[in-house]
């Protein structure tokens, strides 16, 4: 059950470990990675003195502090996703990640050059147009160093090339965030600023599953969300909510025969439902799921198996080689009076590349303590591809 719980927080960025894993052999990288360089190989950092755990501070997070890198833990993720709409009600999806894989062991003697590798930043960036049912998804690659990506000060900022992210400087959580990411026709300058309070990713731990975990982190379940979004020649000024995880540490990343699946909801009467369910891709066990629903209020409660219904309704199959996907879900929390019908807002939001998953906006309908409840969200759909590149 422990376990389980570490996995519903830690799934947020198992994707960091498949695609960057391979890189942590060779801490001298000075140049960025070709996606094709990038293979799946899970006990590879591992086997690495770069994964080797550093202890937390003691005590609850601080700000702005902990809005920043925490360079001496092995893998951090900041994860922003989002759904706008035009001045017309055209609707559009957004994600923005940034992740970073530490590349030298904790205490190693310091590199003196400041173009020596210390650390390797991935970036996406992802928009879902749901009128025209198109998905756009566009990567980065790069080492930490002068030009290229890390932390930066005044203001304070994570840059990867000329995409960044520029953080909150006051002395509050509640600050605003700033993105800006574009490449080809895609251009997006956003601000996030949270409407909830900042969540501890150790508050997802169900009931009697609490106790230290090796990574930190904390979740903004709901932000408001403004600024310009350009597709081609069409530019919008656009308005809507999002939300952010940001987690840092010795995360355990499921391997081996794996498929799971992460879904993270808001609904129109203020509730914030995240779900994780994890499974062997041969079938030999039933898949366990675990439930979050954060209340308007901000109260957190978690559900395991015995407590809800999750079932895949109908699969969509990639165009690539006929992967299933499900892509049609219910799920039925009796005790919370909710049920929600989960369905894509657009079926083609695969990624190909490195890997092959699927992450995707989601549209919800359904009942919540007798009334009618609407949402939106987005999932994370890892391990049902079985090959890690398009076909030629």
């Amino acid at each position: 059950m422990r376990k389980r719980s570490v996995y519903l927080v830690a799934a947020s960025i198992l994707v960091i470990g498949l695609m960057l894993l391979p890189l942590a052999e060779t801490p001298t990288v000075d140049t960025p990675p070709e996606p094709a360089q990038i293979i799946s190989l899970l006990d590879a950092l591992e086997a690495t003195d770069a994964r080797r755990r550093v202890p937390f501070p003691t005590g609850p997070l601080a700000f702005p502090t902990d809005h920043g890198t925490h360079t001496d833990q092995s893998l951090e993720t900041w994860q922003f996703a989002g759904r706008v709409s035009a001045g017309d009600g055209r609707p559009f999806g957004f994600r923005l990640n940034l992740y970073r894989l530490r590349l030298i062991a904790p205490g190693a003697s310091p590199r003196p050059s400041a173009w020596a590798a210390r650390h390797l930043y991935w970036a996406q960036l992802a928009v879902t147009d749901v009128r025209d049912q198109t998905f756009q998804l566009f990567e980065r690659y790069s080492r930490d160093g002068p030009s290229l990506a890390g932390m930066k000060p005044a203001p304070l900022r994570l840059v990867v090339d000329d995409w960044r992210i520029e953080l909150p400087q006051g002395p509050t959580e509640q600050a605003s965030f700033r993105l800006r990411a574009g490449e080809g026709p895609v251009e997006l300058d956003l601000v996030l600023a949270p409407v909830t309070g900042v969540q501890p990713l150790s508050d997802a731990a169900p009931s009697g599953n609490a106790g230290p975990q090796p990574f930190r982190g904390y979740r903004l379940t709901r932000m408001e969300a403004r600024g310009i979004l350009a597709i081609g020649a069409q530019r919008h000024d656009v308005g809507g909510s999002g939300w952010l995880e940001h987690a840092w540490g010795d995360i355990p990343l499921p391997v081996g025969q794996v498929v799971w699946s992460r879904f993270n909801l808001q609904l129109d009467d203020g509730t914030d439902v995240a779900i994780f369910q994890l499974r062997r891709r041969d079938g030999s066990r039933p898949p366990t799921v675990t439930l979050v629903l954060t209340a308007p209020d901000g109260k957190v409660r978690a559900y395991e198996d015995a407590a809800l219904s999750f079932q895949a309704l109908r699969e969509w199959r990639s165009p690539v080689d006929g992967t299933p996907y499900p892509l049609e879900w219910r799920l039925t929390v009796p005790t919370a009076e909710m049920t929600l019908d989960i369905r894509p807002a657009v079926q083609d939001q695969e990624v190909v590349g490195a890997l092959r998953y699927w992450s995707g906006q989601l549209r919800a309908t359904g009942q919540r303590r007798g009334e009618a409840v609407e949402g939106w969200g987005f999932a994370d759909l890892f391990g049902y591809a079985a090959t890690a590149h398009r076909s030629s």
